[in-house]
């Protein structure tokens, strides 16, 4: 197994220090920041090209989902890229911080192709919207608010008894419980149809995982379902 490490809060530099890390144990993977897109105005925050394959990585800052112009903007560099290498991009969003094996998971294509069996990464900062300076969910434009959404729904579809998924649904859960609980006006409020379509998994999942650690929100928590 490789171990990786990373401190505090996830962003961009870290994301990329991570690969070089992993650069350590594969010499043969390339890794290029601010890549010019050939043939488009784009450049891609990370590049990391294996033997086979060119595999783009964006850093989805908060602004990713409080300016609909970015928002669009990444929509035409992804179809940018797929058209000219075939290969999907990965975004990693602010909130969700790559922890254990979630690296492992979004990461899956590239170390297979380098034959990797297993990547830790250290790291227990799994929430990033417990960063006091985050940007909440309410601050979110409309179309961030339809993307947040989409990694609720893909992590909410995925098998909980598989790992690496089994995992990310538990973090995509804690991230919900921030949201719920400690920000329930905005949940309400702000996009109630995404509280009415998570509400009853999160009464199930949240009750059994962290009723030792949120003791005090539990009774919150029923009283507000």
């Amino acid at each position: 197994m490789i171990t990786l490490k990373y401190t505090e809060f996830l962003t961009e530099a870290k994301l990329v220090d991570l690969f070089r890390q992993l650069q350590v144990h594969f010499p043969q993977l390339q890794i290029e920041t601010q890549y010019k897109i050939p043939g488009t105005r784009y450049k891609g925050d990370l590049v990391v090209t294996t033997p086979k394959n060119k595999h783009l990585i964006e850093f989805d800052g908060f602004y990713h989902f409080t300016d609909a112009k970015t928002i669009i903007r990444d929509e035409n560099k992804d179809e940018s890229w797929y058209n000219l290498y075939i290969t999907a991009p990965v975004h990693i969003p602010f909130f969700l911080q790559l922890g254990g094996k979630v690296f492992s998971s979004y990461f899956n294509s590239i170390l297979n192709e380098l034959h990797c069996q297993e990547v830790w990464v250290d790291n227990t900062y799994i929430s990033g919207f417990i960063d006091k300076k985050a940007c909440r969910p309410a601050n979110f434009c409309t179309l961030g608010i339809v993307a947040f959404e989409y990694y609720l729904d893909i992590m909410r579809k995925a098998p909980t008894n598989s790992a690496p998924y089994g995992e990310l649904i538990h973090i995509i859960y804690s991230l919900a419980f921030d949201i719920f609980i400690k920000h329930k006006h905005e949940a309400t409020i702000i996009y109630p149809d995404l509280f009415i379509k998570y509400k009853s998994q999160l009464a199930e999942v949240l009750y059994d995982e962290y009723k030792d650690d949120f003791i005090h929100h539990v009774k919150q928590f029923e009283d507000f379902l």
